[in-house]
């Protein structure tokens, strides 16, 4: 872990603030929510945006957590803004760290927090940092040991984010502590925090991930597997509509043949692509479902990435 104040001059920290402000057009900011045990809604007391870069492919990191899984958050990761690209080069040039995705929080006072948990690591780069950039009033991270840690250290710290300060959170910590920011009982200001990743996994625009740890580890493969299942769906398609054919002749014609073969492929093809969207949302739904243990789970164990990939891979097959 490593804080770093007077991140910026006064005066760029306070144009910052102002250019980051929900007021402002820079940044469009959302309500989001989580799933309660009982499967209700829960709003998140606090506003969020989302920004990213785009790999040569033209797509964007996705990063996998709690919120990602809830499906009436609209998640769009936008282009960097000018104040929030600003901030990132300041850092890195700083850090020598290098990130690729920002989640940008807005606490409009302090009745707004953010409860105890560990980040997920299945999307982020081995060994890279997560750095939050806060602006605005001073604010209290906690930090708890989890209950499987047999790491040495204290059960708990409490860390003090002043304005304009740069906070890194290293792997090992992350592994090991769970951080929020709680409620503050005194009346209080507004806080911006703007939390840089470095993620590998990609979303294409039809919704498919590629990234180191996954089934596809590039687009070239999810590109050559979707050919493959068109070709084996066509080669299978075509050899029932032959033995149907064959089996029922109904017209004694070659030109009757051919056009009652057309039909039953379109026929088989359609159920074939009807069963395939059955079994893919089945699918889905079940990898969404162990996603949402792993979120929970996380934030007791101290898994490395490796040990979370693990857990998806086991519970998914």
């Amino acid at each position: 872990m490593q804080l770093i104040e007077n991140l910026l001059s006064v005066d760029e920290a306070a144009s910052a603030l102002n250019c980051l402000r929900p007021e402002t057009d820079e940044i469009q900011y959302g309500q989001y929510y989580a799933i309660g045990d009982n499967q209700s809604l829960i709003r998140l007391p606090r506003l969020m945006a989302f920004q990213a870069s785009t790999n040569s492919c033209g797509d964007q990191p996705w990063y996998r957590c709690k919120i990602a899984l809830v499906s009436q958050n609209n998640i769009v990761y936008t282009s960097w803004t000018p104040t929030v690209e600003k901030l990132k080069r300041v850092i890195e040039e700083m850090s020598g760290e290098t990130w690729n995705l920002t989640h940008i929080i807005y606490y409009k006072d302090g009745q707004e927090s953010m409860g105890l948990h560990s980040d997920c690591m299945l999307d982020l780069a081995s060994g890279s940092k997560i750095a939050v950039v806060s602006l605005g009033v001073n604010r209290q991270m906690d930090l708890v040991k989890k209950q499987e840690s047999t790491l040495d250290g204290p059960s708990q710290l409490k860390i003090n984010l002043p304005g304009n300060s740069l906070f890194l959170l290293d792997e090992e910590t992350n592994r090991h502590y769970v951080h929020g920011i709680k409620k503050e009982k005194s009346q209080i200001g507004e806080r911006i925090s703007i939390v840089f990743r470095h993620v590998l996994t990609y979303k294409t625009q039809n919704g498919k991930l590629y990234g180191n740890g996954l089934t596809y580890s590039t687009k070239q493969d999810i590109i050559q597997g979707e050919t493959r299942q068109k070709i084996y769906k066509f080669a299978f398609a075509f050899f029932l509509a032959l033995c149907l054919n064959w089996m029922f002749p109904f017209f004694s014609t070659n030109m009757f043949k051919l056009i009652s073969g057309g039909i039953y492929w379109l026929c088989i093809s359609l159920v074939i692509e009807l069963v395939q969207q059955t079994i893919g949302n089945y699918i889905e739904k079940n990898k969404n479902k162990q996603l949402q243990k792993l979120c929970k789970l996380k934030n007791f164990k101290t898994w490395n990435q490796n040990r979370m990939r693990d857990f998806l891979k086991y519970n998914n097959s």
